[in-house]
C-alpha cells in the first residue's frame, strides 16, 4: 500500500512538474505571440505608410506632369504658328516680287511711250491729247504699283517682326519645357 501511495505521489509530482513546464511554455508562447502581433502591427503600419507615400509621390508626379504637358502643347502651337507665319511671309514676298516686276514693266512702258511721243512730236493735237491721257494712265498705274510695293513692304516687315518674336517665344518655351523635364527625370530617379 505504501508503495502504491509513493508511486501515486511520484506520479503526482511528475504531473505537477509537467504542468509547471507546460504553463511556463504557455507563457513563453504567449510572449512570442504578443511579440509577433506587435511586429505584425508595425509591419502593417509600415506598409500603410509606404502606400500613402507611394500615392503622394504619384500625385506629385501627376501635378508636375500636367504643366509639362501644357508646355509641350503650347510649344507645338507656337511652332505651328511660326510655320504659318513663315508661309504667309513667303507669299507676301512672292507678291512683292510680282508687284515690283509689274512696276518695272509699267516704267518700261512709260519710258517707251515717252520716247515715242518725243519722236512723234509732229502728231496732231488730237493724237497728242490721247497720248497724254495714256501717259497719265500709265503714271496712275505706276503710282498704284508703288503704293502696292510700299504696302507689301510694310506687310513683310510686320511678318518679320512677328516671326522674330515667335522664334524668341519658342526658345523661351523650349527652355521652360527642358527644366520641368529634367526635374521630372530627377524625381523619378529618386
Amino acid at each position: 500500500m505504501q508503495n502504491k501511495v509513493n508511486g501515486l505521489q511520484k506520479e503526482l509530482s511528475e504531473t505537477k512538474e509537467l504542468k509547471l513546464q507546460l504553463e511556463h511554455q504557455k507563457v513563453k508562447w504567449e510572449q512570442e505571440l504578443g511579440s509577433l502581433r506587435f511586429t505584425f502591427t508595425q509591419e502593417e503600419e509600415k506598409r500603410r505608410n509606404a502606400d500613402k507615400l507611394y500615392e503622394k509621390m504619384r500625385e506629385q508626379f501627376r501635378e508636375k506632369e500636367e504643366p509639362y504637358n501644357k508646355e509641350v502643347e503650347m510649344k507645338q502651337q507656337l511652332e505651328l504658328r511660326l510655320a504659318t507665319v513663315g508661309a504667309e511671309l513667303r507669299t507676301v514676298r512672292n507678291n512683292l516680287d510680282q508687284v515690283v516686276e509689274e512696276r518695272n514693266d509699267a516704267k518700261l512702258q512709260l519710258s517707251r511711250e515717252q520716247n515715242a511721243r518725243v519722236q512723234d512730236g509732229i502728231l496732231k493735237n488730237h493724237l497728242c491729247k490721247q497720248k497724254e491721257i495714256e501717259l497719265q494712265e500709265a503714271q496712275d498705274r505706276h503710282a498704284e504699283a508703288v503704293r502696292c510695293i510700299e504696302t507689301s513692304k510694310d506687310h513683310v516687315q510686320k511678318f518679320e517682326v512677328e516671326n522674330a518674336k515667335l522664334k524668341v517665344t519658342v526658345k523661351k518655351q523650349a527652355c521652360k519645357i527642358e527644366q520641368p523635364q529634367e526635374n521630372l527625370l530627377s524625381t523619378s530617379l529618386i
